[in-house]
């Protein structure tokens, strides 16, 4: 199959993506050139509904686990991509490990088609929580031949999160959050890297400060939080998402989910990374309540968690490997 790319955006929603991808948070799991999402892939893709497109990547033996790949939020200067480039990344994972990889769309995106306007309509955290928790009931009611019934779930940056309910709602048995997971609300982390970015030295953290007009202050940010959750609307931009996501977002927290979960749990962050300080945190609480965690803050590491010098990857195969 070959993957198609569109250009979806406006001249500033395009200048916009460059600049985030190139010098601020370029999202986990995005570390891939056109020539990755122009490769043929072995995989089966099925529909769970009308909207809703996911692939499977079958192991080599019967019994084996799977593993649903969360992936983080889409920063791109050719808009929303099929979540199919993630199969390369993980493939090495997937392969020593023999496990069934499962990958899902969001909706309005397939390995041939983005539509644009779907896509941001049904772009919020919880429409995709809700998604996952729909792809894994159907799993339930239509299992694999080669599963084994296990399911561990990964995800990484705003994948995290959702990784994270996901993996308390459905009983997983295990969970990797990877530079995605804390003890406070997004619209408090997103505060802090507003913070950053004004006191930042960096001319590409300047430009973006001053291209999208960002408050300079708590009582400005708190007036745009409050002017977008009364809006919630697809048509709407503000820092690089729609005010519905924004709407959605801005109040979400994973602290109560993680700390319920009954599995082992992985977590990987960066001394680098703005949320750092809040995913030590919430390791501590974990800690105080003997949950089965490993965790990592791999120093001098940002946001940018596939990058092979850090070796995530090997991270979470000894990791998956210990808990199968």
């Amino acid at each position: 199959m070959k993957l198609k790319q569109y250009r979806l955006l406006d001249n500033k929603q395009k200048l916009w993506r460059v600049l985030i991808l190139c010098f601020f948070v370029v999202p986990l799991f995005s570390f891939f050139n056109k020539s990755n999402l122009e490769e043929k892939f072995n995989s089966n893709k099925q529909f769970i509904d009308e909207g809703l497109v996911y692939y499977s990547f079958e192991p080599k033996n019967n019994l084996r686990p799977i593993l649903v790949v969360v992936e983080g939020s889409y920063v791109h200067q050719e808009g929303p991509q099929s979540i199919i480039r993630l199969h390369k990344p993980f493939s090495k994972l997937i392969s020593e490990l023999d496990y069934g990889l499962i990958l899902i769309e969001r909706r309005g995106i397939s390995n041939e088609s983005v539509y644009k306007d779907t896509f941001h309509k049904f772009n919020t955290p919880t429409q995709r929580l809700h998604d996952h928790i729909k792809l894994v009931n159907y799993l339930k009611e239509n299992p694999p031949s080669w599963w084994n019934g296990e399911i561990f779930i990964l995800g990484g940056s705003e994948g995290g999160p959702i990784a994270i309910k996901l993996a308390k709602n459905i009983n997983a048995n295990g969970l990797v959050a990877i530079v995605g997971c804390g003890d406070q609300t997004f619209k408090e982390y997103i505060w802090q890297v507003i913070e950053k970015m004004y006191f930042s030295s960096s001319w590409s953290d300047k430009l973006i400060f001053w291209w999208e007009d960002l408050p300079k202050n708590r009582a400005e940010y708190e007036d745009k939080c409050e002017e977008m959750k009364k809006n919630p609307t697809p048509n709407k931009w503000w820092f690089g998402q729609t005010y519905l996501y924004w709407s959605d977002a801005l109040d979400q927290e994973e602290k109560d989910d993680f700390l319920a979960l009954k599995c082992p749990s992985l977590v990987i962050s960066g001394s680098e990374d703005v949320g750092v300080e809040s995913t030590n945190s919430l390791i501590e609480k974990a800690i105080s309540k003997k949950m089965d965690i490993t965790y990592f803050c791999i120093e001098g590491m940002g946001h940018n968690a596939m990058n092979p010098e850090f070796q995530v990857i090997d991270k979470v195969l000894l990791f998956l490997r210990k808990n199968e």
